[in-house]
């Protein structure tokens, strides 16, 4: 769920969001929702300003922990921090993942902050430990932005990294020989995953004295289920995730993908994901909007999706975005195939 469309600039406006918000989620009868905790007014999924007090972002709206408060309490949901990873725009001063084709950032993906870089992943801990200080929620989604492709990060502290992991400081040579590149994916997959689990520590830090259950997920590319040789083209695998968190969320969004037959795509999605991860850690989220035409998806065509899963064994599905102030997807079309007797697990 996308804060930046409860935010408005006049705080009667705001408040009539909320209201129309809480409404909604109640309505839909569903039980988790995935908030997102920093703002994105431009869509271009790296985070400009936070909605939480914090030491090193501009904060749009201390609108946060309010929202979750009321979510919990008058809708009766979980609610999940829906943080970026490395993609905060902190300015120049910072070193950001780059390409070995240009020695500089990607035009084609996010950007990202090297991990590599000490200094970027204490101020990333650091917006984690505000985060989990100054307001409440049930667990995180790390955001799609944590992936290096078969070109990244060329940074120097990247290169290092690499040779203290017995691989050459030349990514050329690496994309050379398959047993390096194999070695070097690997390595790349499990650093990206490990410093998660530091941001998860970091975020927790405070809440530990709370007893409470403490929850993860992270966003997986679907094709790299369907394409098992593109794990290299992101640094991501299916089956580390399933060790690293409590829920891999497949973004399955054949539309995004440019899927022929979504139906068929989808099903075979859930089948090769079925066959390597018990139905109960994983999450599918649908689209509800094809970027590619910039036009909403028919709500009956996503509710068909949702049925289409559920007959695969598919059990918690959600979808992205939701798109309250349109009513779109239409909650009558959406709630009978979210139905929590029917152990959906809907996340907008």
């Amino acid at each position: 769920m996308h804060l930046d469309y409860v935010y408005d600039p006049d705080p009667i406006q705001q408040e009539q969001n909320l209201d129309r918000l809480i409404e909604r989620i109640s309505r839909y009868g569903v039980s988790t929702v995935y908030l997102q905790a920093y703002a994105d007014p431009d869509g271009d999924g790296v985070a400009d300003a936070l909605y939480f007090p914090n030491r090193h972002l501009p904060v749009r709206a201390d609108l946060f922990n309010r929202v979750a408060w009321q979510l919990k309490k008058r809708a009766n949901v979980k609610v999940y921090a829906w943080m970026p990873v490395l993609s905060f725009d902190l300015g120049p001063g910072y070193q950001y993942v780059t390409d070995v084709r240009t020695g500089n950032e990607s035009p084609d993906h996010y950007r990202r902050l090297s991990p590599y870089v000490e200094a970027n992943r204490r101020t990333i801990r650091e917006i984690y430990q505000d985060l989990g200080r100054l307001t409440k929620f049930d667990g995180l989604l790390f955001h799609d932005d944590a992936f290096f492709t078969d070109f990244e990060d060329a940074s120097p502290n990247a290169l290092s990294a690499y040779q203290s992991a017995s691989l050459p400081r030349d990514i050329n040579a690496i994309r050379n020989d398959e047993g390096l590149m194999t070695a070097w994916v690997r390595f790349k997959t499990e650093y990206l995953t490990d410093f998660t689990l530091e941001l998860e520590q970091a975020a927790n830090y405070y809440r530990q004295a709370d007893n409470k259950v403490f929850t993860t997920s992270r966003n997986l590319y679907a094709v790299t289920v369907m394409e098992p040789r593109s794990q290299r083209w992101f640094a991501q695998d299916m089956q580390n995730f399933a060790s690293g968190y409590d829920f891999v969320a497949v973004m399955a969004m054949p539309y995004m993908e440019e899927a022929e037959n979504p139906d068929a795509w989808l099903r075979s999605l859930a089948q090769r994901s079925l066959a390597q991860v018990s139905a109960d850690q994983l999450v599918f989220e649908l689209q509800t909007q094809n970027w590619h035409t910039q036009t909403p998806i028919p709500s009956a065509e996503i509710a068909q999706w949702v049925r289409i899963l559920r007959e695969e064994g598919i059990n918690n599905i959600g979808y992205y975005p939701d798109d309250f102030h349109q009513n779109h997807p239409d909650i009558n079309v959406m709630r009978p195939v979210f139905s929590i007797g029917r152990r959906f697990r809907a996340i907008p």
